[in-house]
C-alpha cells in the first residue's frame, strides 16, 4: 500500500511496556498488518512516558488504549463513537489537533450549521464551522464544533442528521478508532457510597432476570 505521494505505508504502534499483556497483543496484530502488506513495527514506551506525554498531547501514529463502556455487552459500533469523542480528550480539545476529513465518494465539501435560536441559546453563539477543505478532495473537521452542535440538536431533525453523516464519513475515512479486545470488569461500590439493596428493590422487570437468584434471595 502506498500514500498518495508514492511512498508506502508503513506505521509504528506504541504501547505502554508495563503493560506486558498489551505489548504482546499489540505486537500480535501488527504481525497481522505486516503480512497484509503494511509493514508495521511496535514501540514499547515506559509506562510514565505514554501516560503522561504521547498519548495525551497525541504524539504517535497508532496508539493502544482503554475504554470504559457501561452497556453490558460488547458493542464495536459504540465503543468506536463513543470512545474518541468522550474519553480522549485530545480528540475534541480545539488547538491541540486538526482531524482530516473526506466524504466516502472521495470528495469534499464543506459544512456550516447555522442553529435556529430555538437551539443556539449560547452567548456567543455556538460556532457553526463544522468540515472545511483545502482542494474539492480533501479537508479537515472541528470535532470540538461538532460535538457542541450535536449536543444542542434535537434527534430527527435535518440538522441531527447532518452531524450524524458528517461524524461517520469521518470514521469511514479516518478510523480513529479500532476495537482488537475486551473484558469484563466488575466495579466494586462500597455501601457507604451507595445503597446496593435499593437498587435491586426498584420494581423493574427488565432488571430482575439479571439479578442471581441467591442474590433475590438476600435481598
Amino acid at each position: 500500500m502506498v500514500l498518495p505521494n508514492g511512498t508506502p505505508l508503513k506505521l509504528t504502534v506504541i504501547t505502554p511496556s508495563g503493560f506486558t499483556d498489551w505489548a504482546t497483543i499489540t505486537q500480535g496484530w501488527a504481525t497481522q498488518l505486516s503480512l497484509f502488506g503494511i509493514p508495521t513495527t511496535v514501540l514499547a514506551l515506559d509506562t510514565g512516558t505514554y501516560w503522561g506525554t504521547m498519548f495525551p498531547n497525541a504524539q504517535f501514529e497508532v496508539a493502544n488504549a482503554w475504554l470504559g463502556y457501561g452497556r453490558g455487552y460488547y458493542d464495536p459500533t459504540g465503543l468506536a463513537f463513543q470512545g474518541p469523542l468522550s474519553q480522549i480528550p485530545w480528540v475534541t480539545e480545539s488547538g491541540i489537533y486538526v482531524w482530516p476529513f473526506q466524504w466516502p465518494n472521495g470528495t469534499c465539501t464543506p459544512v456550516t450549521m447555522h442553529l435556529p435560536s430555538y437551539y443556539n441559546t449560547t452567548v456567543p453563539p455556538l460556532n457553526g464551522t463544522v468540515v472545511w477543505c483545502i482542494n474539492s478532495t480533501f479537508g479537515y473537521i472541528n470535532l470540538t464544533n461538532w460535538f457542541n452542535l450535536f449536543d444542542a440538536v434535537s434527534v430527527a431533525t435535518p440538522e441531527y442528521d447532518e452531524l450524524l453523516k458528517v461524524i461517520f464519513s469521518w470514521y469511514y475515512y479516518y478510523v480513529p478508532i479500532e476495537p482488537v479486545g475486551w473484558k469484563r470488569g466488575e466495579v466494586n461500590i462500597g455501601p457507604k457510597y451507595m445503597l446496593v439493596t435499593w437498587m435491586y428493590n426498584v420494581p423493574n422487570p427488565m432488571c430482575e432476570k439479571y439479578i442471581p437468584t441467591w442474590l433475590r434471595g438476600i435481598l
